[in-house]
């Protein structure tokens, strides 16, 4: 009963903070922006309700989404430093939006769908290379075949970005993947919106089989869970938030590995609490971070490196006063 109302409070604090994040960053930006509605001239309304509440909406997709997948992964894979970027979903959806520039030009959704494809192609190549693997355990090599991916992916983007126009095309490259929701409307939301929130839900409603999947595969099986099965569809989910992330806001670090031990420090390490409790906290933290790389300054500071410099320190603080010794 401790517990439960412990967990409780800090879920209300997280839905207060969350809607308060919201509405500030509803008012927040260049143009000055009254705290009440009926204050809004037409000029304002449609900066509010066309520019920044679909970036908001967005950012809190994509921020609960990659923290929620972060959980999911640190958890399945037994590894306290699993992050999104695991499975090589980040780097292959990166490959096809750097394509979509260099050979497509600036059609926004084109490049978001480029980048969607190759993030799943990248994620069932990660799949088919780890049934090659021979060593160690299904999830050792899966990890392995991840890290390949990886690092083959890496080696295309720096291919096309040798390829691209130095003074044109590269810059665009480069902006692109260092995150950013700058430009995202309504026709991204409604692209990339369903598709992170399927995933969301799903891992909401099997947040408990990822407590049985921390255990070894006898036990799981032992408890009536197929360890296969429901690794491979939470990985799947988990792809496909990634892959749509990455398609609207770019490589965005560090969400996916901190917030999980933020919510951890808060909830202890049962997943039903541990999961959504790091979508809020996901949630909260891009939306905050991208207020003020939207608002900082005369001109947008990109969304990663404000991410980077917030979420190293504290993952620093972190190591100081708490074992990453993964404990269930």
């Amino acid at each position: 009963m401790k517990h439960y109302k412990k967990t409780t409070k800090w879920f209300f604090l997280l839905f207060l903070l969350l809607t308060g994040s919201f509405y500030f960053s509803l008012i927040t930006g260049r143009l000055p922006t009254p705290l009440l509605p009926s204050m809004w001239t037409g000029t304002l309304r449609g900066v509010v309700y066309d520019l920044r509440l679909p970036r908001i909406i967005l950012g809190i997709l994509v921020g609960t989404g990659l923290a929620m997948t972060g959980a999911v992964y640190q958890s399945i894979f037994k590894n306290p430093l699993a992050s999104p970027k695991i499975l090589g979903t980040t780097d292959g959806a990166a490959v096809g939006v750097a394509a979509a520039i260099l050979w497509i030009g600036t059609n926004r959704v084109l490049i978001e769908l480029s980048g969607f494809i190759t993030g799943l192609i990248a994620t069932l190549g990660v799949l088919w290379l780890s049934k090659a693997i021979k060593y160690g355990g299904s999830v050792l090599r899966l990890i392995l075949a991840g890290m390949a991916v990886s690092a083959f992916s890496s080696a295309l983007i720096g291919l096309l970005k040798f390829l691209a126009d130095p003074y044109q095309v590269l810059p665009t490259i480069t902006f692109w993947l260092l995150g950013s929701l700058n430009g995202r409307g309504w026709v991204d939301v409604l692209y990339a919106g369903p598709v992170i929130l399927a995933g969301i839900i799903a891992f909401h409603l099997l947040r408990w089989r990822v407590n049985i999947l921390g255990l070894s595969d006898e036990e799981a099986h032992s408890l009536g869970v197929n360890p296969k099965l429901y690794r491979g569809i939470l990985i799947g989910f988990g792809s496909l938030i990634v892959s749509a992330s990455t398609s609207v806001a770019g490589s965005i670090a560090w969400i996916g590995l901190l917030m999980p031990h933020l919510a951890r420090a808060l909830f202890g390490a049962d997943n039903r609490y541990v999961i959504p409790g790091s979508g809020l906290i996901g949630g909260i933290m891009l939306l905050l971070c991208d207020t003020y790389a939207r608002s900082a300054t005369s001109y947008e500071i990109p969304l990663g490196i404000v991410i980077s410099f917030v979420a190293a320190p504290v993952f620093v603080l972190i190591l100081s006063r708490r074992s990453l010794k993964w404990r269930r």
